[in-house]
């Protein structure tokens, strides 16, 4: 089955996915409000969201709310998004997750420190990574983000762009998947990994790619966390080292995404470009909000 989705619904998708995740998650909070019978407005959320239970509530939650966006798209447009497996295909792919994830990890974490050294402060957990709770932020962190945000960004809002060409889809899918983390911490990141997952979704149309190296990379983020584990050194040498790691990366990843094949593309008209700029003025508007004042 081919796809028929359009710019429009990229668009569409991207707006809705934001807007109706966030909106069920807390209709999802009242519901459980109710259940146990705590007045909404005395219901401490930043406490609730500081517990393992709270913040697995609220993010899969919000992960739910993209799915059925998901869903809701794969209802109404002749959509497929798993063309054909290879095991073999899945294993190398699966080691670019893991060599990629070493390679960028040291300068995120070196962008993090200069980002603290500015006296922007990263979010981070608010509950004490025990093996419990690191149980339990797999399913929260790993499981649902890496499937249900890979059925939004690359499941629709690539494949709505996917006709008019390689670029057009791999470049806005990535920044509309850093945008979507509503995170000064999380875009430079998420940007980088989300234009090879772009890739390779536009490669090879198995979602099932895309799906298992970003729970790939989640599952080694978290895990990193969890044994406390810390990439950056405060030393020259390790500076040095930082640059050449991401200049292969870099040089990698160019590589790869000049050997994939365009397929023939149509043109944009007049609305499909100014669907795009609004939708993306929309959203850093949000981000920009988000990040003032969401602290």
């Amino acid at each position: 089955m081919k796809s028929n989705l359009t710019i429009k619904d990229s668009s569409m998708a991207f707006i809705s996915g934001f807007l109706f995740s966030y909106f069920f998650s807390a209709l999802m909070l009242v519901f459980l409000s109710i259940f146990l019978h705590v007045n909404i407005e005395n219901f401490d959320l930043q406490a609730f969201s500081n517990t393992a239970v709270g913040y697995l509530f609220l993010s899969v939650s919000l992960q739910v709310g993209i799915l059925l966006v998901f869903i809701h798209f794969k209802r109404t447009r002749e959509n497929k998004v798993t063309g054909n497996f290879s095991w073999k295909k899945l294993g190398t792919y699966s080691l670019v997750a893991i060599v990629g994830f070493f390679l960028v990890s040291p300068m995120i974490s070196c962008l993090e420190k200069l980002m603290i050294k500015i006296n922007l402060t990263p979010k981070g957990l608010g509950y004490e990574m025990t093996a419990k709770n690191y149980l339990i932020s797999l399913i929260s962190m790993v499981v649902f983000p890496a499937v249900c945000e890979e059925l939004l960004f690359r499941g629709i809002i690539l494949k709505g762009m996917k006709q008019h060409g390689k670029n057009l889809s791999v470049v806005l899918s990535a920044l509309a998947f850093s945008i979507f983390h509503m995170s000064i911490f999380q875009t430079v990141y998420p940007l980088i990994f989300g234009l090879l997952l772009g890739i390779i979704m536009y490669r090879e149309n198995n979602i099932i790619y895309t799906i298992t190296m970003h729970f790939i990379n989640n599952f080694l983020s978290l895990t990193f966390v969890f044994l406390n584990v810390d990439f950056f050194i405060n030393h020259w040498l390790f500076f040095i080292l930082v640059i050449v790691l991401f200049a292969v990366f870099l040089f990698a990843l160019i590589k790869f995404i000049k050997s994939t094949k365009e397929i023939n593309k149509t043109k944009l008209n007049k609305p499909e470009i100014i669907s795009i700029a609004a939708v993306f003025v929309i959203m850093l508007i949000l981000w920009l909000i988000f990040n003032i004042y969401g602290k």
